[in-house]
């Protein structure tokens, strides 16, 4: 499972975690647990020029890449890899999905599976997200490969993220289930590794659901959701990149705010600002939750203990899957 690194160790204090799980392309593989692939030298060039900012040098870099070899599959996801930095570039990222979804038509349907997956989460990171289009495009991806667990948490993932209408909602959980049912016995570090991707995705969903529902059913719908993400922040490999695992916190932060544990919310922000001390949504958050806590303070104020992030079991999910049996997937 590797060996757990100083900044694991520092987030099991920020946490109060006495074990984080150790083991580990980040634009598509928060959603596909896909291995980033080794950037040709020019495209580190490339993605060393994101990184300090300079879109132009790295735009004319991927553009004289891709003159020979627009319809080259693995040519695209090189440049697609490259574009994967923090601070986020979305509208470059837009671009170069768009056009790898329309260059690579004869691509096998997994690889072109996977680029519309790209396509989608580019317009879910537009400002402001581009709902329609990202759905779209990944059940475009569903379509080609209906039964492959790492798209149906893409599509899950992605549907959910972007919709608030109960039904879209409703096939969003469904499809994240039928993932988690074929993950459920992990034998491959990669099969633990996408595990915790689903539970991500799982949490998020029923987190939508408290935000969108009935009034009535939020709080159910939110205490079920930290519960998920909690295990996805507990199952998340430590070699993680940073732009996958500041997302698993920003959600169990999220879902702690809204079911009305403050103090658990506060510390799951602080881990994803630790990750990307620029992310912009945890950020915000973290500033909104100080505000709601000054105004009301809870009413015994003390450190989290270790009790109160208390992993679940990945077993915990199995009766919550068991509703769903007689799904086909």
């Amino acid at each position: 499972m590797g060996q757990r690194t100083g900044f694991i160790r520092i987030l099991e204090l920020l946490l109060g975690l006495g074990v984080v799980a150790a083991g580990g392309w980040a634009l598509i593989s928060h959603y596909l647990n896909r291995k980033p692939p080794a950037l040709p030298k020019q495209l580190q060039t490339a993605r060393q020029a994101l990184i300090q900012g300079n879109e132009q040098l790295a735009s004319s870099i991927f553009d004289s890449y891709l003159s020979s070899r627009a319809t080259n599959p693995q040519a695209n996801q090189f440049v697609l890899a490259a574009c994967d930095t923090l601070p986020s570039h979305p509208k470059m990222l837009l671009h170069y999905a768009y056009q790898a979804v329309k260059n690579c038509r004869q691509a096998d349907d997994a690889t072109r599976a996977d680029l519309y997956v790209a396509e989608a989460e580019a317009y879910s990171e537009q400002k402001p997200p581009k709902g329609a289009p990202a759905q779209a495009a990944v059940r475009q991806a569903l379509a080609l490969q209906p039964h492959d667990p790492q798209i149906q948490n893409a599509a899950g993932y992605l549907i959910a993220d972007t919709s608030c209408d109960m039904t879209d909602l409703d096939q969003a959980e469904s499809l994240i289930i039928r993932a988690l049912q074929k993950l459920q016995n992990p034998i491959t570090d990669n099969d633990r590794q996408m595990l915790a991707l689903c539970e991500d995705s799982y949490g998020w969903a029923l987190y939508r659901k408290g935000c969108c529902g009935s009034p009535a059913n939020a709080q159910r719908e939110y205490d079920r959701a930290a519960n998920a993400l909690l295990q996805a922040s507990v199952d998340i490999p430590s070699d993680t990149p940073a732009s996958e695992a500041r997302v698993v916190f920003y959600h169990l932060g999220e879902a702690y705010k809204q079911a009305g544990k403050l103090e658990q919310a506060r510390q799951a922000f602080r881990v994803a600002i630790h990750y990307d001390p620029s992310y912009s949504q945890a950020l915000q958050a973290q500033g909104d939750l100080q505000k709601m806590m000054t105004a009301t303070p809870p009413p015994s104020p003390s450190p989290l203990s270790s009790k109160a992030f208390t992993p679940l079991s990945s077993k915990r999910l199995t009766p919550i899957l068991a509703t769903s049996k007689n799904q086909k997937s």
